[in-house]
């Protein structure tokens, strides 16, 4: 047990690491947790790659519902730079798989999803942003007002500067209808107004659909 518990630490000292290295610097307890619930899962028997991917990314994504809430009221700048890594990520995505980026925007990713490295360590920059952007949120959290009608008309507006047809945004509220390649040109303009639409509107928004889609993710866990 104590092998595989030096092994994670390994892992977090790693250059993939970041995430776990944020989780034990910002959250000890929880990351003691995994720690432990993962050496006890080698004690059990071997244990296949396959396996502890599940295993860590069920914890993480527990970790992450668990906190919707907190991370609904981080700072803007936390926000926006999730909003920012989310937009890169899904923009190379677009260009080589643009059904695995209508997976990410409609759903988000499953454990058994086939991604490239590239993504995988993309992935791993948002969650850590993520995990950081809770803890600026528990120490110091932004109390915001719900999303005003104002608030949908500047984003709507923002979309459509962006270049996304009337059409698909009459569409939104039935994203799952839309081609692949529709949803995933929409989602990124989303999070491209998340990111640099002018005002705290565009924070409020994302902090609404952050914590709905974390507590979705929870009731399918």
């Amino acid at each position: 047990v104590e092998d595989v518990e030096r092994e994670v630490d390994q892992l977090a000292n790693g250059a993939d690491g970041a995430m776990l290295a944020a989780l034990r610097t910002h959250f000890p307890t929880d990351y003691a947790k995994l720690r432990s619930t993962v050496a006890s899962a080698y004690k059990e028997g071997p244990k296949s790659e396959a396996q502890l991917e599940a295993l860590t990314f069920g914890m993480t994504r527990g970790f992450l519902v668990s906190h919707a809430d907190d991370l609904a009221a981080a700072p803007d700048r936390d926000l926006r730079r999730i909003a920012g890594a989310t937009r890169l990520m899904m923009e190379e995505l677009a260009k080589t798989d643009a059904a695995m980026c209508a997976k990410f925007a409609l759903s988000g990713f499953e454990v058994d999803d086939q991604l490239s490295v590239e993504t995988q360590r993309s992935l791993l920059g948002i969650a850590t942003s993520n995990v950081e952007a809770i803890r600026h949120a528990i120490d110091s959290p932004v109390k915001r007002a719900d999303v005003t009608e104002a608030d949908a008309n500047a984003f709507v507006a923002f979309l459509s500067a962006d270049g996304v047809p009337d059409g698909l945004l009459a569409q939104m509220e039935n994203m799952a209808a839309m081609k692949a390649a529709d949803a995933c040109r929409v989602t990124i303009s989303m999070y491209k107004a998340f990111e640099l639409m002018p005002g705290d509107g565009a924070s409020r928004f994302h902090a609404y659909v952050l914590r709905e889609s974390l507590k979705d993710a929870g009731k399918t866990a």
